[in-house]
């Protein structure tokens, strides 16, 4: 009968190809209420024809011609062949028709005349013969349906008298025939048949992939997770708004996908689901407040549906255009459903690859992490958790490239193996909003969204930060910050000393005193290059607003001080020399210039009196503008760390102002943040944090006097700098200094470094223009140090891991190190890479080093022996490629992630 009914199939395939190669084959499919659709929501697209439809795809046309109550009788209540829908299917012209009555034949008032029935059925068959696009006719049996006895539409009326004269048609007319009886199963299931006659969407589903299988018989043998289709899920409970159905549920995340640019997509089924985001079809959602609390600065939603396979995720993906939406992270959770329909493990595997794939097409640039199917069932023996637990198997030995694969099981199961019930409701798969906050914060330790710098802020969104001009700069890694210039005479803090400690009239008489005949460009130069320095920062004017140049816009300068030494000139000359890189401070504020209120510390100098009628901001910005174009063209400086955004009087809309303007002066000038108030619209006293994407800037500034505790040491993509004075009491030059040790230098270098920043070290000259011996001896420490540890500091980056308790770790090239500041640990814990690595060896022994694998996801490292000596121990790791980042930021027992994790007063 197979071999018959394939060889009809070809000869009717052969004829179809010859009047018309390439048109879709029509598909009619007669019927009843059952093929009508009723009682199902959004029946255009979910009664049986139109999932039909859905599956076929392209190649075939499917059009509905049910008609609800209608009977293959003549003499029925409602025979089929006068209603309009019959009328329209043979219009139609069909290729192939489906016909499906014999239901409302049943009732009492029709199965009267059931002596007729079997012709009246053979009329109909034949209207549809005499067609000329003569169709290949297929003959439905009924399906089962559950009403009482006592209803008018009797099962064992079909099933006993109408569905053997069916069989009976189809066998003397040599029609094909497709049992449907069991469809719905043995017994009464609402979820396929809530009225216990119409199949719900879910039931239609099943009818529609039973006759895909019979049209294309090939599809039997394909694995059904990978064969894309719409869902059919339609019950509220799954969640969902009263009415509302797949297809709505879906348009809606399409909808919402198409105007958001997103952080994290968490993709699935209603695990995912219940994460809820902002969809308003969606009434459960137990996990948003996990989310919230986990991810609270970062923009995400849910496209989770309750029901959904990898198949129905794989149509969502092909017709849904999420890639709009541009996420840093798509998070995929699927598989689960598919275990309940009873998939096989490696097709339901090939299905969440398939799903994979598909995510890495559409979202290029997105980083895919796959989270491996949660634990469903009690116990470790039940036969759900054992199916999940061979998928996991089976996905854990894949090799995924950039995609991260995580299998959370570890996450919800107790030692024993049981689930914590406190993360799940009744049935032991869905999460409570414990599970869920569980989940979120296992989650965080993969989500890294890199922090960033616009450049130009909002009010200039064209400009960008000079990337070329960033990199070099960040490839120096360590600078040295001078704050020196008249004040040095008071032995007080530059600036801040003046109307406070010292009072203002003496304060402003310093620089005609000022002679500092000990600078010597030329040596401070060779000092550098000792130390390990590669570039410099001297303060071109702090708040007290001398001139260390000659400037044509001010006589409070070095060209009428005691000593007129141009000594930006100078360091500018010595610094092209001995191929260091200059820069300055400039200070955004002037206590001295009349025009710049509030006139604190001390009013105005004398110098400037004979210009001021009245204070005029407007005036004094003109003024900081031609300074700083001065001092841009006259040194081509490299860079510029402005100072003193945090007055009130210092806005948004002037600081965007200076950075377009000096950026039209030099182009590829580096400027940080403080030319701009991203840190004032944090906290004016913040130092860390920033807000880089509103406001201008290319690099971040992080200034610490020690003894004020401020920690500056914290993680971030873009460009940073600790800005750190070895005096714990002052920037400027102290005559009783307080001194870092060479150890805590070292460290705190390092640290930084390896979260990622650039370390500037401040030192104060003495008022002749030389350093204090015990300054020298502290940085020719640092600069042995970084003689023999060169390669892990300049041109590196931070990682490939985070930072973590005790230390951290540079990278370049297919190089990566390891430095270990704490001396009471014996080995480290880290988490996997995507990489592996060629050899793992002590950098100052080149011996092996020790390490082993844990669970699959750690590495542990055994450090070589601490000694009194050394500040840091450092393991060097090679790789067959380029470094990349590790994704996973592990949260540690501070609670902190790895990126928040502090080091001391590092």
């Amino acid at each position: 009968m197979k071999t018959k009914r394939k060889y009809v199939f070809l000869v009717w395939l052969l004829c179809l190809t010859v009047l018309g190669w390439g048109t879709p084959i029509k598909v009619a499919c007669v019927g009843n209420s059952i093929t009508y659709g009723a009682g199902i929501v959004n029946r255009d697209k979910n009664s049986y024809p139109a999932q039909l439809q859905a599956y076929l795809g392209e190649k075939y046309e499917v059009r509905n011609f049910g008609r609800n109550g209608a009977t293959a009788l003549l003499k029925g209540d409602y025979p089929y062949m006068e209603t309009e829908e019959y009328k329209q299917s043979l219009a139609f012209l069909p290729d192939i028709v489906f016909i499906k009555l014999g239901t409302n034949d049943s009732k009492p008032q029709n199965i009267k005349y059931k002596r007729k029935f079997k012709s009246d059925y053979l009329k109909l068959i034949r209207s549809y013969q005499e067609l000329s696009s003569h169709p290949r006719i297929i003959l439905l049996g009924p399906v089962r349906c559950f009403l009482s006895p006592d209803d008018n539409i009797k099962e064992s009326v079909i099933q006993g008298m109408l569905a053997p004269v069916i069989k009976e048609i189809a066998k003397e007319e040599k029609l094909e025939y497709v049992e449907m009886h069991d469809l719905m199963g043995e017994t009464y299931d609402a979820s396929l048949m809530p009225d216990r006659l119409h199949p719900s969407s879910i039931g239609a589903g099943r009818m529609a992939m039973h006759l895909c299988h019979y049209l294309e018989p090939t599809t039997e043998k394909a694995n059904p997770c990978t064969f894309a289709i719409p869902g059919n899920e339609y019950r509220s409970a799954a969640g969902w708004k009263e009415g509302a159905d797949w297809h709505a549920v879906s348009e809606e995340i399409t909808q919402i996908l198409s105007r958001k640019k997103l952080d994290i997509l968490f993709l699935g089924n209603s695990i995912t689901q219940g994460f809820g985001g902002s969809r308003e079809l969606v009434t459960y959602k137990p996990g948003k407040a996990a989310v919230d609390s986990c991810f609270k600065d970062l923009t995400w939603e849910s496209a989770g549906i309750s029901g959904d396979r990898t198949e129905n995720l794989l149509w969502r993906l092909h017709h849904g255009k999420y890639g709009a939406s541009k996420p840093a992270y798509a998070v995929i959770t699927i598989g689960i459903n598919n275990v309940n329909a009873g998939h096989r493990a490696t097709d339901i595997v090939e299905g969440i690859c398939a799903v994979v794939e598909e995510t890495r097409r559409q979202m290029p640039e997105t980083q895919i992490l796959l989270m491996g199917l949660l634990p469903a069932g009690l116990e470790k023996t039940s036969p759900m958790r054992m199916k999940c637990d061979s998928i996991h198997s089976i996905l854990q030995r894949k090799t995924w490239g950039d995609v991260v694969y995580v299998n959370p099981t570890s996450w919800f199961v107790q030692a024993d193996g049981s689930l914590v019930k406190a993360y799940y409701g009744g049935d032991f798969l869905h999460l409570t909003p414990a599970g869920y906050l569980n989940w979120c914060k296992h989650l965080k330790e993969y989500i890294h969204i890199p922090s960033v710098l616009s450049g130009g802020g909002d009010l200039n969104p064209d400009l960008k930060a000079p990337e070329k001009a960033l990199e070099r700069w960040q490839d120096l890694r360590i600078g040295l910050s001078v704050h020196w210039g008249p004040s040095a005479l008071g032995g007080k803090e530059i600036g801040w000393s003046r109307g406070t400690s010292i009072p203002a009239k003496k304060y402003d008489q310093f620089y005609k005193r000022f002679n500092p005949n000990k600078f010597d460009a030329e040596e401070w130069c060779q000092l550098m290059k000792r130390w390990g320095i590669r570039y410099v920062s001297p303060t071109s004017k702090h708040h007290d607003g001398f001139s260390i140049w000659f400037s044509d816009y001010s006589d409070y300068d070095m060209e009428n001080a005691a000593c007129k030494i141009d000594i930006l000139g100078e360091l500018k000359k010595a610094c092209d020399r001995n191929g260091l890189v200059l820069g300055a401070y400039y200070s955004n504020i002037d206590w001295y210039h009349p025009d710049w209120t509030p006139n604190d510390h001390g009013g105005p100098g004398p110098l400037f009196k004979k210009q001021a009628d009245s204070p005029n901001l407007e005036r004094y910005f003109k003024y900081m503008e031609d300074q700083v174009t001065e001092i841009i063209r006259k040194y081509d400086l490299a860079f510029i760390q402005f100072d003193g955004e945090w007055d009130d009087t210092y806005t948004h809309e002037v600081g965007s102002h200076f950075y377009r303007r000096f950026h039209e002066v030099k182009p590829d000038i580096l400027l940080n943040t403080r030319i701009d108030i991203g840190r004032r619209s944090v906290s004016a006293t913040n130092h860390v944090e920033i807000d880089g994407k509103r406001f201008a800037g290319d690099f971040q500034d992080r200034e610490r006097l020690v003894n004020h505790g401020n920690n500056v040491t914290k993680w971030a993509d873009h460009p940073w700098q600790a800005w750190v004075t070895i005096d714990k009491r002052q920037w400027s030059y102290n005559p009783n200094p307080q001194l870092m040790t060479a150890e805590e230098l070292i460290k705190d270098m390092v640290h930084v470094v390896g979260n990622n920043g650039n370390y500037m070290i401040n030192l104060g000259p003495r008022p002749d223009g030389s350093f204090d011996k015990p300054q020298i001896a502290l940085m020719d420490t640092l600069g042995m140090w970084l003689n023999s540890h060169a390669e892990m500091i300049y041109g590196t980056r931070g990682g490939p891991f985070y930072p973590f308790p005790g230390g951290v770790s540079t990278r370049k090239g297919n190089k990566a190190w390891i430095m270990v500041t704490d001396k009471s640990l014996t080995e480290v814990c880290l988490p996997r890479l995507l990489q592996t690595f060629e050899s793992v060896t002590d950098y100052e022994t080149h011996k092996p080093i020790e390490f082993y694998v844990k669970d699959d996801e750690y590495v542990h490292f055994v450090l070589p022996e601490a000694k009194d000596n050394e500040p840091v121990r450092v393991i060097e790791l090679l790789f067959d490629a380029e470094v990349k980042m590790c994704p996973r930021q592990p949260i540690y027992e501070t609670g902190q992630a790895a990126n928040e994790q502090t080091n001391g007063y590092y």
